[in-house]
């Protein structure tokens, strides 16, 4: 499988064209050791259909919209529907699942487009897209999305990389620090129906917690998505993402300037065939999937994420790795 990697004194991360995907995000531990921090499958073969979405960006519309419709401007429009009845992170349009053209690379920096046409996945109009992977010094993976609709359509790209600062195991033990004080609940189908207070509820890492310990506390949100889905507003105080591995010593932040982010705990894991044999239970990867809210298209705050050939999106998302 080609790969491009990009490199500093200490950090390795190997990007494929397959998704713009990050495959392997080598970093050192508090021991010097190297660790392998993404989820990741072996070969070209499972990557061309990665229904896990490892490491992959998602769009051209993330996470889920609700019967996998929305009307705009007076016009209705239906998107492939591939999660039951939702829409789930642009459906048959399937970037995850393409190889993108990658038109730069240098030792730390790589850039890379895919063009979802007209009707792919139910699209409404051609959607030209580009990920920009850069990886300072400083230990910070910089990802810039860039994405021109051809008309106005609503857009919501992320990362969807699995994460786990042991490299094996579970992330039960990771402690998570989330800068946001709401959270949106679900229905049975995942998706918001309403703003709720993190506040005494195993929702709040306002503090930083276990994520262990939160998930085993009852709650019927946590029942209805098997641990955690759900996207949390962030409150956007420079690094507002935090998880840290005590059995590592890694600290993973994490910045934006989207409004929320989907904390996933690889609920739908399920003895996934990774890498180097290595088996993917439940809770094996943690996601931090930045983006704008689950289903904002058929919101009443639709119209911040509908852009056009005029207005495209725009975002950075910043992953900084250290240890200690």
């Amino acid at each position: 499988m080609k790969l491009y990697r990009l490199e500093n004194n200490s950090i390795q991360v190997d990007i494929s064209p397959i998704g713009a995907s990050i495959i392997n995000f080598q970093v050192p531990d508090k021991n010097g050791h190297g660790v392998n921090i993404a989820l990741g499958y072996d070969n070209e073969t499972q990557y061309l259909s990665n229904g896990t979405y490892f490491g992959a960006v998602v769009g051209p519309i993330a996470n889920r919209i609700d019967m996998g419709s929305f009307t705009l401007d007076g016009t209705t429009h239906q998107l492939t529907q591939n999660d039951g009845t939702n829409h789930l992170h642009g459906g048959k349009a399937e970037i995850n699942n393409r190889y993108w053209e990658v038109i730069e690379h240098t030792n730390n920096r790589i850039q890379l487009s895919v063009t979802v046409n007209k009707g792919e996945g139910g699209y409404p109009c051609e959607i030209n897209i580009q990920v920009t992977y850069i990886l300072n010094d400083q230990n910070e993976l910089e990802i810039r999305y860039s994405a021109v609709p051809k008309s106005r359509c609503p857009l919501n790209i992320t990362q969807h990389v699995y994460f786990n600062l042991n490299g094996k195991g579970d992330i039960l033990d990771h402690i998570l620090h989330l800068d946001a004080d709401t959270f949106l609940p679900v229905n049975e189908n995942l998706i918001p129906e309403d703003i709720a207070p993190v506040e005494n509820t195993p929702f709040d890492f306002s503090k930083a917690t276990s994520i262990g310990a939160n998930l085993n506390k009852p709650h019927s949100q946590i029942q209805i998505a098997g641990g955690f889905d759900h996207c949390w507003i962030l409150n956007h105080k420079d690094y507002s993402m935090d998880v840290y591995s005590p059995a590592s010593g890694i600290r993973l932040q994490a910045k934006t300037d989207l409004p929320g982010v989907q904390f996933y705990t690889g609920n739908f894991l399920n003895n996934e065939q990774g890498r180097d044999g290595d088996v993917y239970r439940r809770h094996a990867g943690l996601c931090l999937e930045t983006q704008y809210f689950p289903n904002q298209a058929n919101r009443d705050n639709a119209e911040e994420c509908v852009f056009n050939k005029n207005k495209p999106f725009t975002s950075i998302t910043i992953y900084k790795v250290s240890n200690h």
